[in-house]
């Protein structure tokens, strides 16, 4: 009988080119905190009990509910596909009735236009680019992070997986989700720009050429781990705070310039389903917890207006 860890190893080999790399990174996590809980157990004895008493278990003073539920997520598809098949490793899933602690709904917050305007105005030319690709076409931070020259087409910007090459190496875009998106009109400035200082034998646009150079010798001594792949630019977040504290600009994380587009998107007349396509979800409610700022900026128009109305402009 295979234990939970000699399961997962299994997974992660099946599963490796269905997976984007950084996906993993949470799996091993979870499976990690699973064996503290409860073992390097059979896979075959894990019952639901088991299951329910790691939910309460992952729920701490130190450990909160997101938390807590973002490791639920990423073990529950490992029993799954233990489960699944014709000749499945386990007879039943122990994890297909555990329920996600429910959590605040927050509003996720969005950069207002005169602050894009100003990481832009202070921004070189590396760092414009990668401010418009998140404000303007809505790419997660491993896409911008693994954008190469062949991925711009004329006046279209082609999000694609990657092939390992003599000059690139693996990655799979999250949800397998290509899709191509039109260049906006700064963006198509800017490029040029950031084209010029990349050397010509480098494909990544937007990794540094040291940081490059240092991928290829990981790769060379095969200590490439698929979180180096996932995430190239080691000091990203660092210089992001920076640009942002430069351009005095409220601190919020890169994958907030997403949440802006998808309220743009939205704010402009576009249906929720047509704004889930373009920023690649895997349904409509995923994008819904995207549009909740955008929702409540329209809410509050309607009200003043309504308030308006019953009081008379002249007393608001």
């Amino acid at each position: 009988m295979m234990s939970v860890t000699a399961v997962y190893d299994l997974y992660k080999r099946k599963k490796s080119k269905d997976l984007a790399p950084g996906s993993f990174v949470l799996k091993d996590k979870a499976v990690s905190l699973f064996v503290d809980f409860a073992g390097d157990i059979p896979a075959v004895d894990v019952t639901e009990d088991m299951a329910e008493d790691f939910r309460l278990w992952l729920h701490t003073d130190d450990r909160g509910k997101t938390s807590a539920n973002i490791y639920l997520s990423n073990i529950k598809p490992l029993f799954a596909w233990l489960a699944a098949g014709r000749q499945p490793y386990i007879a039943f899933n122990p994890f297909a009735d555990i329920r996600r602690y429910g959590t605040e709904r927050k509003v996720r917050p969005i950069f207002e236009p005169d602050e894009v305007n100003r990481l832009l105005k202070i921004a070189d030319a590396r760092w414009k680019v990668i401010v418009l690709l998140g404000a303007e076409h809505s790419l997660r931070r491993g896409e911008v992070l693994n954008l190469c020259r062949d991925d711009i087409e004329g006046r279209w910007l082609h999000v694609k997986a990657k092939k390992k090459t003599a000059t690139t190496w693996r990655w799979t875009i999250k949800n397998h989700a290509q899709t191509l998106l039109p260049i906006s009109p700064r963006l198509a400035q800017a490029l040029p720009d950031l084209e010029r200082i990349v050397p010509a034998a480098q494909p990544y646009l937007i990794v540094p050429p040291e940081r490059y150079r240092r991928m290829l010798h990981l790769r060379a001594e095969n200590s490439l781990t698929s979180e180096d792949r996932g995430k190239p630019y080691s000091n990203f977040n660092r210089a992001w705070r920076q640009l942002q504290r430069r351009a005095s600009v409220t601190p919020k994380p890169y994958k907030d310039l997403r949440t802006t587009f998808a309220c743009a998107l939205r704010l402009g007349g576009m249906e929720a389903d047509d704004v889930s396509e373009q920023m690649r979800h895997s349904s409509v409610a995923v994008t819904q917890s995207y549009l909740r700022h955008g929702a409540y900026s329209t809410l509050a128009g309607k009200q003043l207006e309504a308030l308006k109305l019953f009081y008379g402009s002249h007393d608001l």
